[in-house]
């Protein structure tokens, strides 16, 4: 995705939740596209950087109460795109530290 498409994207997520939502909360959730796209841009600047990107990683942590989401091997395709990042996993990824062991 570029930043037109991502634009894009966004723009008919704003349109949608203005159609939908009327009064005071407006919240709406980004598409993932989105979501993608500004991962990526902000991992391309710290790769150029060679900066320390966080990540929270364990159990239930920001996962949608998925255990499976927590696995720090679902990041594998970031680390090897970006090899120039310092990639920080808060709290070993557990319940997945044997693959947070691996990975490093």
């Amino acid at each position: 995705m570029n930043s037109d498409d991502a634009k894009a994207a966004f723009r008919k997520a704003l349109e949608e939740r203005n159609r939908r939502c009327s009064g005071r909360n407006k919240a709406f959730l980004i598409p993932e596209t989105v979501q993608d796209y500004v991962m990526h841009h902000i991992l391309s600047a710290a790769n150029e950087r060679g900066l320390f990107i966080q990540f929270h990683t364990g159990l239930l942590e920001g996962n949608r109460r998925t255990l499976s989401n927590s696995n720090p091997e679902l990041l594998e395709n970031l680390f090897l795109k970006y090899p120039g990042v310092k990639f920080d996993l808060f709290h070993t990824g557990y319940a997945y530290t044997g693959v947070t062991a691996a990975l490093a």
